[in-house]
């Protein structure tokens, strides 16, 4: 643990020409969101499947391989019969600069329930706020409009077709 005060120093120096600087964990949130990136605990977790989270192109097709991967029947099984919830990433309408989704939130379609807010965010780039939500599937097709539940006040959101911000890696 003594060392982590010289590595810090020596990162910071030697990534000076790089533009390497301290940041936080909300400005981290927000860079995440804003390129599509889940986050483990958030959209990520135990209760819902790689199917759910849209993370089927870390899935090895079965299919072209000699030995199918652990789980392969359930996922399989799932993709047949349909998932209960869908990820969706959200476009807040209805932002008024001050209250944005944190997490945990309901999400409405009609005045019904269909789902939660994973984690959600103002997007400094993308200039608006942003949600990740778990959804039934028959309210995740891009452009549905939907209405979150932050703090007592209902805002008005948009289901996006992909993230604000491309992926691209670089800088």
């Amino acid at each position: 643990m003594s060392a982590v005060a010289g590595l810090y120093q020596d990162v910071h120096k030697l990534g000076a020409d790089l533009g390497v600087e301290d940041f936080g964990m909300y400005a981290m949130n927000s860079l995440r969101m804003e390129k599509g990136f889940r986050a483990w605990g958030a959209e990520l977790s135990k209760d819902n499947t790689i199917v759910e989270a849209g993370m089927m192109s870390f899935v090895r097709d079965a299919s072209k391989e000699s030995l199918p991967f652990v789980g392969h029947d359930a996922v399989q099984s799932e993709l047949q019969r349909g998932s209960k919830e869908q990820l969706v990433m959200l476009r807040v309408l209805e932002d008024d600069g001050k209250t944005d989704p944190d997490g945990s939130e309901p999400i409405y379609c009609e005045g019904k329930v269909v789902g939660h807010v994973s984690s959600g965010c103002y997007g400094y780039q993308a200039g608006h706020g942003l949600a990740f939500g778990y959804v039934t599937p028959y309210v995740a097709d891009a452009g549905t409009e939907l209405d979150i539940m932050v703090i007592g006040k209902m805002h008005r959101c948009v289901v996006m077709p992909t993230s604000p911000v491309p992926a691209d890696h670089l800088r």
